[in-house]
């Protein structure tokens, strides 16, 4: 725990500033307290910070190796079905009936 918060202190730090801002905003909006959807603004920020990195190595692979491009794929894992992660039968759309899809 000391770790991630040592790692992620500044964006732990800015969204709980900008959920008190929020709140504060809802509340003179609404007349009365209560907690909304204002209440999820750390939890997003912490996620988007942990996520972008893993986005914007997703983004730079399908840049390098392409979409079509299954020969790249192939080269690199042997078989584009593990990066596909299923039935090749089953993704273009033959034999469904032989693992219990519609006919």
């Amino acid at each position: 725990m000391k770790k991630f918060i040592g790692k992620y202190w500044f964006t732990i730090t800015a969204s709980l500033i900008l959920t008190a801002m929020a709140m504060r905003e809802a509340y003179r909006t609404r007349g009365y307290f209560a907690i909304g959807g204002e209440i999820f603004i750390p939890f997003i920020l912490i996620l988007l910070r942990i996520e972008i990195p893993a986005i914007l190595d997703f983004f730079k692979e399908v840049a390098y190796y392409g979409t079509t491009d299954t020969t790249a794929a192939e080269e690199r894992t042997g078989d584009y079905t593990a990066i596909l992660g299923q039935n090749t039968k089953r993704f273009n759309g033959t034999d469904r009936a032989e693992d219990g899809g519609d006919a």
